[in-house]
């Protein structure tokens, strides 16, 4: 019968044959720019008013997007946009409003055949176990400008409701 040390002296004396792996840059793949036309900073206006700021950046190594908004309220949230495994896009939005309905969403990407628009769309859950659909659509609006529609649908699909509609223009 070993002895715990012996054990432990047999299983650090193996040779150890480390492989470093570099990750590969998501950069030259196209499926990895379906946000391209969003990123940079921007002022966030509903009609005339400026509601906030919000910056979009890829990030490890072109494999994601993260979304720093900001409202001129001060309210705060984060986007992760990443592709998974089966090469589908996903969005986890996460603010400081995280244990209200909406305050935190997961939502999937939903192919569009509009060019220059891009949906995610998600289940929101409440606390009693009621949930509704929530979807956002980017679209490049062509003049640098991107416009944002969030809408909800509390009967499955059928019909949707405008929750936040707003422009976004570069910053200076």
């Amino acid at each position: 019968m070993l002895r715990p040390l012996a054990i432990l002296l047999a299983i650090f004396s193996l040779p150890i044959h480390a492989q470093v792996i570099e990750p590969q840059s998501c950069v030259h793949d196209q499926h990895y720019g379906v946000l391209d036309f969003w990123l940079g900073d921007w002022d966030v206006y509903v009609g005339t008013n400026q509601v906030g700021k919000n910056s979009i950046e890829k990030t490890m190594k072109g494999c994601a997007v993260l979304e720093h908004w900001q409202s001129v309220d001060g309210g705060r949230g984060i986007s992760l946009f990443y592709v998974d495994s089966q090469r589908i896009w996903k969005q986890v939005w996460v603010s400081e409003y995280g244990r209200m309905p909406g305050g935190v969403k997961e939502k999937t990407h939903q192919p569009l055949q509009d060019k220059g628009k891009v949906r995610f769309q998600g289940r929101v859950y409440a606390e009693d176990d009621e949930s509704y659909l929530d979807r956002t659509t980017l679209t490049d609006l062509g003049n640098g400008h991107v416009r944002q529609l969030i809408e909800v649908s509390m009967d499955e699909g059928k019909t949707w409701k405008a929750r936040f509609d707003a422009e976004y223009r570069r910053s200076n």
